[in-house]
């Protein structure tokens, strides 16, 4: 990248919203975004187990420090009627098709607002999935986590549940389509990017206030994926996804101590049209959010610029890319982004090289 997407603190908080997790700003220079190793070893027909290695750019969080297992789970088939299947372990969320995405394996190399703002990237933690297929259109399932990702926290929990759709093909249409609903607990949730240990290049630039939210977040979502027919030579996807979330509950700070009460409604939305031809695929994504803050109380105020819940306008970002696949194992990504994220608007041009393979199989 020409240009990073952090302010001049290096600091990356939209205004308006409150953030965690992973959600890191894209770097300057040249950089790993993420390198992946999977693997599955099926012990019966029924019986497989699944893992993953992974390391990612940047990250302040113990989740992107070094090498780490992304996933270790054991996945069992219970049932072939309905193809009722359970999975317990460390999860990637299943819930959405951005719920853990990856650079390496996503069209674009940085992550959607979407995920970034509302669930700190991509999700993976200790849970249990039990999903059921009663038909070969439908999926729905449930997963229960342990909460060891924003916006949980670790001592309480979260759950969700999905439906998801693969209608026949009608003609050249193809169509997949998806709803969920989640429900997350936190107990003093600070952002943990910017404090508890983080330190900043410049030692004379300021940290930002440590304001932490207890209470609970209610997320859901509608995704979209369609192939249309094609246009001579050209095949038209389009890809769309929103995805509300609502918290309720109070922010503290404790030095000085301040409580006020809060709630939030945000909304959040990804419009991603394509057009492939052979080799290459032009891609457009636009992505908005709508952030809406309201606190009450003597502290409101206070905590509100503490917090940085002010803003004026709503966060936007357009990135236009074209993708060369040179072989079926390497591509090319040349991307322009006009970054409205923070309240200084900004542009970036990233050349990306993507490795994928497979190492062994039997």
């Amino acid at each position: 990248n020409n240009q990073g997407a952090a302010d001049a603190n290096g600091d990356w908080r939209i205004p308006g919203a409150l953030m965690g997790g992973d959600a890191e700003p894209a770097n300057k220079d040249t950089t790993l975004n993420d390198a992946l190793l999977w693997g599955r070893y099926r012990i019966t027909p029924r019986t497989s187990l699944h893992g993953k290695l992974g390391t990612q750019a940047g990250g302040t969080s113990s989740h992107h420090n070094g090498i780490n297992v992304e996933n270790a789970y054991i996945r069992h088939q219970f049932t072939d009627k309905h193809a009722i299947t359970g999975s317990i372990g460390k999860l990637e969320a299943n819930f959405s098709p951005s719920a853990a995405s990856h650079a390496s394996t996503s069209t674009f190399a940085e992550a959607p607002l979407v995920e970034d703002t509302l669930w700190g990237r991509s999700i993976h933690d200790k849970g249990v999935r039990l999903s059921a297929k009663p038909n070969k259109q439908t999926e729905m399932g449930i997963e229960a986590w342990q909460g060891d990702f924003f916006p949980a926290t670790q001592d309480k929990s979260a759950r969700d549940l999905y439906l998801k759709f693969t209608p026949e093909p009608r003609g050249d249409w193809q169509v997949q389509a998806g709803a969920w609903a989640m429900r997350a607990d936190a107990q003093q949730r600070g952002d943990a990017r910017y404090n508890g240990g983080h330190v900043h290049s410049g030692s004379l630039l300021a940290q930002p206030k440590d304001v932490r939210f207890s209470g609970r977040t209610d997320l859901s979502g509608v995704w979209l994926n369609v192939n249309t027919p094609k246009l001579g030579k050209l095949q038209p996807n389009l890809q769309y996804e929103i995805v509300q979330s609502k918290a309720d509950g109070v922010l503290t700070e404790a030095s000085p101590a301040r409580t006020a009460n809060y709630q939030n409604n945000y909304v959040g939305y990804t419009l991603t049209p394509q057009l492939s031809q052979g080799r290459g695929t032009v891609s457009y994504r636009h992505e908005e959010l709508v952030l809406d803050n309201h606190l009450s109380g003597a502290a409101a105020q206070v905590l509100a610029q503490d917090a940085n819940l002010i803003s004026s306008k709503n966060p936007k970002r357009q990135t236009l890319q074209f993708k060369w696949q040179a072989t079926p194992q390497w591509a090319w990504r040349v991307s322009y982004t006009r970054d409205h994220t923070l309240d200084k608007a900004d542009s970036r041009v990233g050349v990306g090289l993507v490795w994928q393979d497979t190492l062994y199989r039997r």
